[in-house]
């Protein structure tokens, strides 16, 4: 792994957790939760937890048997709580070991060896900058013999070995597990850009054939929950094929472009602007009845003339068809409207009139 790696492993992120999975990450800490509860109960008999408090000691182990149990099952069943939730968890599974080993009176291996389940969980859990703190934690509560049991340097030894063990082990995990996360947040931006250039026209931007249907069928589908209206503007660039026979079609495709930009420069925010195919173009309009489709067909219009220009300098011109959505209407139909509304403009287009 090259230095650049590690420094962003150890950035500091908007979202640490960026390709994580909660659903599995809950998952995780449940199964440690029940084995923390199955370990207690045979780890009790053999360090009874009985020094400090005597015989309650018995009842404070059961009540964390039963939490732990408890709070186990119901993760592994589907409970979900945030990953902030499950690493301030993981200190409560810390804190809860120390509490059983300070009742068994003495260092018991049989407790102290629950505390590296958890700095693994932490580790593949959390990102690198996250583990400090839980490790100083760790090490505090996995020492506190010593303060009340007395110092003893060979123990004290033995618990720094074990402690790096643990912390060089967390980080391992917590380098592989955000490798992995920033991998699946990775792929998973690379899909969701593959599926946007999917919808959009290679050639002018907008959104194309596939986008139009999906985008229509939503907005036919929405105004017949909220009674809304709808309209859509088919448009078509006049003498098209002329300008493509004369000029070629890399005139035609830059002519093209200019009409995407000034359908693009009309929309409201609401708007969303299409190429249907060749040289035809769709705008749906929420919101808009036919009467003020027209009114945006004409502004339109009017704005091709000024800045969209064929080769000989000559304003390009444009035909649009509007329809508006009627009840009971499918989006296919409300389509074939406006379609046929253009075609059935074109003689007054010839004749001179609009």
């Amino acid at each position: 792994m090259s230095l650049l790696s590690l420094r962003q492993l150890f950035a500091r992120q908007a979202d640490p957790y960026v390709g994580s999975d909660i659903v599995i990450a809950n998952r995780i800490g449940g199964i440690l939760w029940l084995v923390m509860g199955a370990l207690t109960m045979v780890a009790a008999p053999l360090a009874p937890p009985t020094a400090r408090l005597g015989w309650p000691g018995w009842l404070v182990a059961a009540a964390i048997v039963a939490g732990s149990i408890a709070g186990g099952r119901a993760l592994v069943r589907g409970k979900q709580v945030s990953h902030e939730t499950l690493f301030k968890l993981s200190f409560l599974g810390v804190a809860l070991v120390a509490l059983l080993q300070w009742l068994a009176g003495s260092r018991h291996d049989s407790y102290h060896e629950l505390y590296l389940p958890w700095a693994l969980l932490t580790g593949s859990l959390n990102p690198p900058r996250r583990l400090g703190a839980f490790m100083l934690f760790l090490a505090a509560a996995s020492g506190a013999f010593l303060a009340y049991d007395g110092w003893d340097t060979r123990a004290a030894g033995e618990m720094a070995s074990q402690l790096l063990i643990w912390t060089a082990i967390a980080i391992v995990a917590s380098i592989y597990a955000t490798s992995v996360r920033s991998q699946r947040a990775g792929l998973r931006q690379e899909g969701e850009d593959a599926r946007r250039l999917a919808r959009v026209d290679a050639l002018t931007g907008l959104g194309n054939r596939r986008a139009l249907e999906e985008s229509l069928a939503a907005e036919v589908a929405r105004c017949e929950r909220t009674g809304s209206t709808l309209s859509v503007l088919v448009i078509d660039v006049n003498g098209f094929k002329g300008i493509n026979d004369r000029h070629g079609h890399l005139e035609g495709d830059r002519c093209l472009r200019r009409v995407a930009d000034a359908v693009r420069s009309s929309l409201r925010e609401m708007d969303s602007g299409f190429r249907w195919g060749g040289d035809e173009f769709v705008v749906l309009l929420p919101e808009t009845d036919a009467v003020s489709a027209h009114a945006a067909a004409d502004r339109l219009r009017e704005g091709m003339v000024v800045t969209c220009r064929e080769p000989t300098g000559e304003s390009l011109s444009i035909g649009c068809g509007v329809a508006q959505l009627e009840d009971g209407m499918s989006a296919n139909e409300l389509l074939t409207m406006a379609d046929l509304a253009l075609v059935a403009s074109k003689p007054r287009r010839s004749a001179g009139v609009r």
